[in-house]
């Protein structure tokens, strides 16, 4: 997992706090502080109501950056490349965004598609997609949806020499806003 900057910051304010504590405790421990001579401290101190205030601001802002740190789930990377091949020198990878690009370039060749959106996800040796699609109105879609799955199927094997395991469609009306222009 990154991160960000304003994460890295707070994560290293918060373990400093943690090695001053535990310095304090140590020195507790070995007895070069006692509780008394500190409550007494404590007790001396007259905070102006100024001073009040902005430990309180402190105090609350870091009480919220602790939240923060402790209830932080860090994603897990999506892998947006497929492999290609792998040899001795090293691997050659496809992203999903250019497998997507070989669907569409494919499907914007027939001339019933009207509109469509790929979805690619990674599978075990290949990789899935999904597509919606539209066609044009007075078409056979059990015959061009076959033609269109076989297409892209052959066209990204093919070019991109990745394995594809299952293309679905969701054939759609065609909205009022495009998906992607065939």
């Amino acid at each position: 997992m990154k991160l960000r900057v304003f994460d890295r910051v707070v994560m290293t304010v918060l373990m400093l706090f943690c090695i001053g504590v535990g310095a304090v405790a140590l020195g507790f421990a070995w007895n070069l502080f006692s509780f008394p001579v500190l409550g007494y401290m404590l007790l001396e101190v007259k905070l102006s109501l100024l001073w009040q205030i902005l430990i309180t601001v402190i105090a609350l802002v870091w009480i919220v950056l602790c939240f923060k740190v402790i209830f932080s789930v860090p994603k897990a990377p999506r892998e947006r490349h497929a492999l290609i091949k792998k040899s001795d020198d090293g691997a050659i990878l496809i992203s999903l965004q250019a497998i997507e690009a070989i669907a569409t370039k494919y499907a914007t060749s027939m001339v019933e598609v009207r509109e469509m959106k790929p979805h690619t996800a990674l599978q075990e040796g290949g990789i899935a997609m999904r597509i919606q699609v539209s066609f044009k109105p007075d078409i056979d879609i059990p015959a061009i949806s076959t033609q269109l799955q076989g297409g892209i199927k052959e066209a990204i094997e093919q070019q991109a020499g990745v394995p594809v395991r299952e293309i679905r469609l969701l054939v759609e009306t065609p909205s009022n806003k495009s998906l992607a222009p065939v």
